[in-house]
């Protein structure tokens, strides 16, 4: 399967969890996409800042920002594709599991003030079905961000950020956070992402080596591989719940590090305090609400990164290549007629008018500054043009003179 088609299949299956201030959504993938996507700066921490004191609040998609690399690109750049016929038993267990938790490490790239430089990015992810999830930051190249946690209550739709290095909490309401469901071509509510784990499910039926008992973390565990072409896919499986405890994937002659998913629980206890909406009485509390954004802004936002991302989709296809003109996605078979004419009508009205316009990026331009596509208008809008950027973020920008100084 095409890395393009690879990708489309999971944006199906993955719903992207839009939120508001940390480039941290799961999303996609393939070798050439994650190499080309390294090339990219990571949201620098002056862009942080300048969100932070403005009205203009960033909402993330996957494909190309940092966190969409780090988790997307394993899921289908380097899929688990095999698994002994008791592995395969233990993955079928695993879809009744209520709990799941693992960390996740990964080498990236990243940009600072024109520095680059590259670290081990580690993340602890773990949910507690139907509602909780919650994110651990391990590590990261810009202090204040190392230790944060972000907890997600699809409950009470909340998000809250707790950033332990400069005792400080924001909590967003995710009352009006979408997700745009291609197949239906319906808007639906953002609900807890369980696809971590249900890709290992899903990629898990085929043959491995049997390596035979080792020792992992001082427990004796069950060890397998698949090598297929140049990918190489290794698992730890615990021999008394038959359900893996670690899984590491690369790549073979390729200078990317491995994909190791550690520490994996599923159907343990977690607490519900991991997952509590309460933070320590000496942090710096702000209560951002929806972050300025309109219920119907919100709606056109799931829209317009889900269309910035079947363009980031189509480059990859085409060789770096964006498309000269939005009718080139349905065309390349991206997506049909059908739902590439729902996501540019109105949220309100499936047979209205295209509301977003496209600018087709030059190819030497920073992802992070150009804007691929904007909301339609005759007059400048009071409340601002919703934008996406070629990166995959969201912004509202409500000066005029700033937005037609960014699109020329």
């Amino acid at each position: 399967m095409k890395s393009s088609e690879e990708i489309k299949k999971l944006i199906k299956d993955i719903p992207i969890n839009t939120s508001s201030v940390k480039d941290k959504q799961v999303l996609d993938d393939v070798i050439k996409a994650m190499e080309e996507s390294k090339k990219q700066p990571a949201i620098k921490p002056n862009i942080w800042r300048i969100i932070m004191q403005s009205k203009i609040v960033k909402l993330t998609a996957a494909a190309v920002i940092l966190f969409a690399v780090i988790l997307g690109i394993n899921f289908l750049g380097m899929p688990i594709d095999g698994a002994s016929t008791a592995f395969a038993a233990a993955m079928d267990s695993i879809k009744q599991a209520r709990t799941f938790s693992c960390t996740v490490i990964m080498e990236v790239n990243y940009e600072d003030n024109n520095k680059r430089g590259t670290y081990l990015n580690k993340d602890k992810v773990m949910f507690k079905e139907p509602y909780w999830k919650r994110k651990e930051q391990l590590t990261s190249p810009w202090p204040q961000y190392v230790g944060e946690i972000t907890i997600h209550d699809y409950e009470k739709r909340k998000e809250l950020y707790l950033r332990p290095a400069i005792k400080e909490a924001i909590l967003y309401d995710l009352s009006s956070s979408y997700y745009f469901d291609e197949k239906t071509g319906i808007l639906s509510l953002t609900q807890l992402d369980t696809g971590l784990r249900d890709y290992l499910i899903e990629k898990s039926a085929g043959t491995f080596d049997d390596l035979g008992e080792v020792e992992l973390n001082g427990k004796t565990v069950w060890k397998l591989q698949e090598k297929k072409k140049n990918r190489i896919c290794t698992l730890w499986i615990n021999p008394e719940t038959n359900y893996p405890v670690q899984i590491e994937l690369k790549y073979a002659g390729h200078e990317e590090s491995p994909i190791l998913y550690t520490e994996i629980k599923i159907d343990e206890e977690l607490d519900d305090e991991l997952f509590s909406l309460a933070y320590p009485e000496d942090y710096y509390f702000k209560d951002l609400g929806n972050g300025g954004w309109e219920d119907y802004q919100k709606k056109l936002v799931a829209k317009i990164m889900k269309l910035g991302l079947f363009c980031v989709i189509y480059r990859d296809k085409y060789e770096g290549q964006f498309p000269d003109e939005l009718s080139n996605l349905a065309a390349s078979g991206i997506v049909t007629d059908d739902v590439l004419k729902n996501l540019l009508a109105p949220p309100d009205n499936p047979d209205g008018y295209p509301v977003f316009k496209y600018n087709k990026p030059a190819e030497d331009s920073d992802w992070a500054t150009t804007i691929i596509l904007y909301e339609v208008y005759n007059q400048w809008p009071e409340e601002g043009v919703v934008t996406c950027f070629v990166d995959g973020h969201s912004e509202i920008i409500t000066d005029q003179s700033k937005f037609e100084k960014i699109i020329k």
